[in-house]
């Protein structure tokens, strides 16, 4: 993610880079206890990263020094999503997580299988979308979830014939997703 010069990287060896976009030259690191496998997400002051350390992190923009964390109960490989004040995120466990802009919990939601994406916000509304196995076959399927984003309820929710692995885009009124 690029602002104002710096390029924030994260890495799989479990740091956030802050970089000078023209040099190159390291102007902070800060290292989680898990690897950061998502793009991070700006906000103001703050950056927000997803660890495999079964968190999200918000640092500050300017220094990398942590201002909280939020936990989930599995590894978080999505990256964070932001709407209506509030941080969205989900684990590979399938728990979908709101926490406010101070790290405080709100609700908490279950998808259908594992979660691999960052959730789509849009007017209200927090699509997620998932990849599980299902059956005695083992059938491999998806889910699309609708939640309402103020109180984490069910709007609805498809089943996809494939998993979902890639966060959903959406342009206009519609929501795209690539099973």
């Amino acid at each position: 993610v690029y602002r104002d010069g710096v390029v924030y990287a994260p890495s799989l060896d479990k740091s956030l880079y802050a970089l000078d976009s023209e040099s190159g030259e390291l102007i902070w690191q800060t290292t989680s206890e898990g690897s950061l496998a998502s793009s991070p997400v700006l906000n103001g002051e703050t950056i927000y990263v997803s660890s495999y350390d079964h968190s999200i992190q918000a640092l500050d923009i300017d220094t990398g020094n942590k201002k909280w964390s939020s936990e989930a109960v599995n590894l978080v490989w999505g990256a964070p999503t932001l709407g209506d004040e509030m941080v969205y995120y989900g684990d590979i466990d399938g728990n979908i997580y709101a926490v406010d802009l101070n790290g405080d919990p709100v609700w908490q939601a279950k998808a259908g299988g594992l979660i691999q994406t960052a959730p789509a916000y849009h007017e209200g509304v927090l699509y997620v979308v998932s990849g599980q196995v299902e059956g005695e076959q083992e059938e491999i399927v998806g889910e699309v979830l609708a939640l309402n984003a103020s109180d984490g309820s069910e709007i609805w929710r498809r089943a996809t014939p494939a998993p979902i692995l890639t966060t959903p885009v959406i342009i206009g009124d519609e929501l795209v997703v690539a099973p």
